[in-house]
């Protein structure tokens, strides 16, 4: 049941109406827009802040509706591009795929009055041609999507996960910049989860995971980039200064333990310095924090993201790179690109990777980008996954694989047993 003020309820009762509706549009960039079948402009706020609704010429809808039960009303709303601030290239870069839609119905001439919500949902199917047609999927239409696990051969985690609120791969593939100071936690053999991993300032083609628990140094080391090699940290040997400003991070080495400033000048009497790691001692305006004094130690495994520009154009659907990498062919594959530079910039869908030629440093996708590339754009080019268990092992990190590729399949209920040998 839908409901509304006395005032707009007796208004709709009328012979003569001056009702039009309204619909906000709100992209998952954050971005809103307006539009209305007005032939004029309306200012108006439905509580979730003013939008200007700009009139729309061509725009038309179809009729809304509301179903029995739990059944999903669609809407088709259709309109010229330039209409309401929306352009073609927005549809073409996807920037509108499942953005929150509200219609209001409201009357034009007196905004007090509040409105009917007519329909809430997010946009689903959009086509182009010299308009736009946006069907217009109800809130009940999530409900319709699979929800659950479904058991099946390959993996369902969403790949690089690391930083998600629920994460299951765990697989970091875009880990941070080297930093001193840094507490590394040992990687448990073919798990992912809780790594410490990072890549160097200055990339190098690598990422480096911890292979211990211990601490970065002040000064970044040389990196051994042979996939496989290891890397040890070096750690300070300066010790306790009176009166000295300590960054953030600086490190001093004291009663057998390495001790990290949080930033200040140090006190005029040196601390008593304890033996236990975790402890924390006030010095001044400085808290030092203690640390074993263990060094990090690193092993060099292939970089889960690299930049690279466009060196030519084969099709929009094909490009050759100007990349530095040693990447197989199999590590890109199944990844996806972001362009950083281009008219590519921004488009909502990352581009699936069908295949990546070392050889020829040439990408090929899946589909086509929806504007044309150049040479020299710049973009950046993730990993790929085509979860399956043995994809999941050359990443070591086996034991958060998802799928379950030894279950018996279908086949197996019309098996029969041998049969016994005659005689």
């Amino acid at each position: 049941m839908k409901t509304g003020s006395a005032n707009l309820i007796t208004h709709i009762g009328q012979e003569v109406t001056t009702l039009t509706t309204l619909w906000r549009i709100q992209r998952e960039d954050g971005t809103v827009d307006g539009m209305t079948d007005l032939d004029i402009d309306v200012t108006w706020d439905d509580g979730d802040g003013s939008v200007v609704y700009r009139t729309v010429a061509g725009y038309s809808r179809s009729s809304v509706g509301q179903k029995a039960g739990i059944q999903d009303g669609e809407v088709d709303v259709e309109g010229l591009f330039d209409a309401a601030g929306l352009v073609e290239s927005d549809f073409r870069a996807g920037l509108l795929d499942h953005a929150q839609v509200r219609v209001h119905l409201i009357n034009y001439n007196t905004l007090a009055d509040g409105s009917f919500i007519l329909k809430e949902g997010r946009i689903g199917e959009v086509t182009t041609s010299s308009m736009f047609l946006a069907e217009l999927r109800g809130l009940i239409q999530a409900y319709r999507q699979e929800i659950v696990s479904s058991v099946i051969g390959s993996c369902d985690a969403h790949f690089g996960d690391s930083g998600a609120a629920k994460p299951r791969c765990y697989l970091d593939i875009d880990p941070n910049a080297w930093s001193k100071s840094l507490a590394t936690v040992a990687r448990v053999a073919a798990d992912a989860k809780n790594e410490t991993v990072v890549k160097p300032t200055t990339p190098d083609d690598r990422n480096y995971v911890a292979t211990n628990v211990g601490l970065t140094g002040p000064t970044e080391p040389t990196w051994d980039t042979t996939i496989g090699n290891t890397t040890t940290e070096t750690l300070t040997v300066s010790i306790w200064i009176t009166a000295t400003s300590y960054p953030a991070n600086e490190q001093i080495l004291e009663n057998g333990l390495i001790w990290v400033s949080d930033g200040g000048t140090s006190g005029g009497v040196e601390p008593t310095w304890t033996s236990t790691p975790g402890d924390t001692i006030a010095d001044n305006d400085i808290i030092w924090t203690a640390f074993a004094a263990t060094a990090a130690i690193w092993e060099a495994v292939q970089s889960r993201r690299i930049a690279a520009t466009v060196a030519s154009i084969t099709t929009n659907m094909k490009i050759v790179l100007t990349v530095t990498t040693d990447a197989p062919d199999i590590h890109f594959k199944m990844g996806f690109v972001i362009f950083t530079s281009g008219p590519n910039v921004g488009v909502h869908e990352q581009r699936g990777i069908a295949d990546w030629e070392l050889s020829t440093k040439t990408l090929t996708f899946f589909e086509p980008f929806p504007f044309v590339i150049g040479v020299g754009d710049a973009l950046t080019v993730v990993a790929g996954c085509d979860r399956t268990k043995a994809r999941c092992t050359t990443f070591d990190n086996v034991i958060n694989f998802r799928g379950f590729p030894d279950l018996p399949k279908n086949d197996q209920i019309f098996r029969i047993p041998n049969q016994p040998p005659s005689g």
